[in-house]
């Protein structure tokens, strides 16, 4: 007597079987391929992903400048890296640029060995070298005034109305854009203590 073993009610056809084999080497080809652009993606990003993102906005990396004072000096913000620093764009047409004015002088006085920098950016392209130049006399301004006579850095900060002002914490994050002012003392000195203590 024959063995005969009856086809299992759960066996699929030969031609199916065969099928969903090869949909099986299929699928582990598109697997391999995935794996691969992954790593070759993950790879090739890495370079773009070690340098900071530069937005003139709170919280990103703010943009580096260089630019010429009154007296020829070329000054840029990364010779500051490590402490606060305080940008401030104004011009001298801007009544509440002048009425500022003294209070930022004190606050570079007054915290200036503490390692807070003030850097005023005169709008070079909107206003008069030597009308500046007898601004900065007229205050007895001692923090240095950069002039930005192509507007460049200007652009690069969004500055669209003055006076504006840019507070940078020491590691190089802005901490706050303030559009307007005049600004107090006091504000700018709080502001100074919270970039210091890393408040955000």
């Amino acid at each position: 007597m024959n063995d005969i073993h009856p086809q299992s009610p759960y066996s699929l056809p030969p031609v199916l079987t065969r099928f969903l084999h090869n949909f099986g080497r299929v699928q582990l080809v598109f697997i391999a391929l995935g794996v691969a652009w992954l790593a070759i993606t993950a790879f090739t990003a890495q370079p773009a992903q070690s340098a900071p993102i530069q937005l003139a906005q709170k919280g990103f990396m703010a943009p580096d400048f260089s630019l010429l004072d009154t007296a020829g000096q070329e000054t840029s913000l990364a010779d500051f890296k490590g402490q606060a620093v305080i940008l401030n764009f104004w011009a001298t047409w801007c009544p509440p640029c002048k009425a500022e004015m003294p209070d930022l002088q004190k606050a570079h006085t007054l915290q200036k060995e503490q390692g807070l920098v003030i850097i005023g950016i005169n709008r070079t392209d909107q206003d008069d070298p030597a009308e500046a130049a007898a601004f900065i006399q007229n205050f007895g301004l001692t923090f240095p005034i950069l002039l930005d006579p192509t507007g460049k850095v200007a652009q690069a900060y969004q500055v669209s109305a003055l006076p504006t002002t840019i507070f940078i914490r020491p590691d190089g994050i802005i901490h706050k854009v303030i559009v307007g002012g005049p600004l107090p003392q006091a504000l700018l000195l709080a502001e100074f203590q919270q970039m210091q203590q890393g408040v955000p």
